[in-house]
């Protein structure tokens, strides 16, 4: 994962989009510590800070992320599983790296199939967990620019929910191209601003998160592979969880998901985690995975119900994510 250390305070009237750098954006969404510019021309979202916010991605270093994550291994593997399978169809080579590889289930899911793969990933708890669940996999706690990774090495580059992270998107793009293979291709999934669900909860769509720097729509997203060299590229609405729709827990959301999170931090982890042997931790863990069982259970159950509606909302361009892949022409 990309991680923010550190944002500054800016001034709305002098930001550019990132992505084709049009200066007349409009400041549609207005939140607590930061405004959500959307671009004219092409739709895409930039994040400017009304307040100075550091390290706002601590979170994903925590253990409290891993072990919410190790709860949730069915479902996350049925979306690890999913993904490999879109990918299939583009013909992918042996060499794989991810980017921000998370607790590696789609590594692993690659691996099993037979290719060569590596990950990179910026949160030390992360990459701990996928050296002790799936030992044998080449891991690394390091940035894109430092993990020492030779040009031209690979077929393929995945980025799952990472290019929202970064201040420069056409530049990680690129950078991913110079590690390519000709012909290899970059796949990646970010949250799709034109979703359903945005236009729904408005500013309390979870993609409108402290840590997210851009915000893609169809037509920004083509125009960021184009801008980074990446040709042949296909954009698509999608969904690696629709088994577990969140149309069932909206009112929820609509909240900003206070009930959620009020129940989560009264289940983190105590200050000392690692000593699972402890019983008031693992009441706390039994606990937590009970509460989460019973609230993905409700999501899966009522999904089945208005299934049409959701493949109506992929048709429609609707989908809670924007997967994109592009191929590094030869020549």
């Amino acid at each position: 994962m990309e991680i923010i250390s550190e944002t500054v305070a800016e001034d709305p009237t002098t930001v550019r989009c990132r992505v084709c750098s049009c200066p007349d954006l409009r400041p549609d969404f207005l939140l607590l510590e930061f405004t959500v510019l959307t671009c004219p021309q092409c739709g895409h979202g930039t994040t400017t800070y009304t307040q100075e916010i550091t390290d706002s991605q601590s979170r994903f270093g925590e253990v409290r992320w891993t072990e919410t994550r190790d709860i949730l291994q069915p479902v996350v593997k049925m979306a690890a599983r999913r993904r490999y399978e879109e990918l299939l169809e583009f013909s992918p080579g042996r060499d794989i790296l991810e980017v921000g590889c998370g607790t590696g289930e789609f590594l692993r899911h690659a691996h099993d199939a037979g290719h060569r793969v590596t990950g990179i990933d910026l949160s030390g708890e992360a990459v701990r967990y996928v050296r002790e669940h799936h030992p044998g996999i080449d891991v690394r706690c390091q940035s894109l620019e430092t993990a020492g990774l030779l040009p031209a090495s690979f077929d393929v580059i995945a980025a799952f929910h990472v290019l929202e992270h970064v201040s420069d998107p056409i530049g990680l793009l690129s950078q991913m191209k110079r590690l390519l293979r000709p012909g290899g291709l970059v796949y990646v999934r970010v949250p799709n601003l034109n979703s359903w669900f945005r236009r729904v909860l408005g500013r309390n769509w979870w993609g409108f998160s402290v840590e997210h720097m851009s915000h893609f729509t169809d037509q920004s997203m083509r125009l960021a592979l184009a801008s980074a060299g990446l040709g042949m590229h296909s954009v698509w609405t999608g969904d690696s969880n629709r088994e577990h729709s969140y149309w069932p827990v909206l009112p929820l959301l609509l909240a900003r998901g206070a009930v959620l999170r009020s129940v989560g931090n009264a289940l983190q982890p105590p200050p000392d985690p690692h000593h699972a042997a402890d019983r008031s931790n693992a009441r706390r863990i039994a606990l937590k995975s009970n509460l989460l069982a019973a609230y993905m259970g409700y999501r899966r159950t009522v999904s089945v119900l208005i299934r049409p509606m959701s493949e109506l909302q992929l048709k429609r361009g609707g989908g809670t994510e924007l997967v994109a892949v592009g191929r590094n022409q030869v020549g």
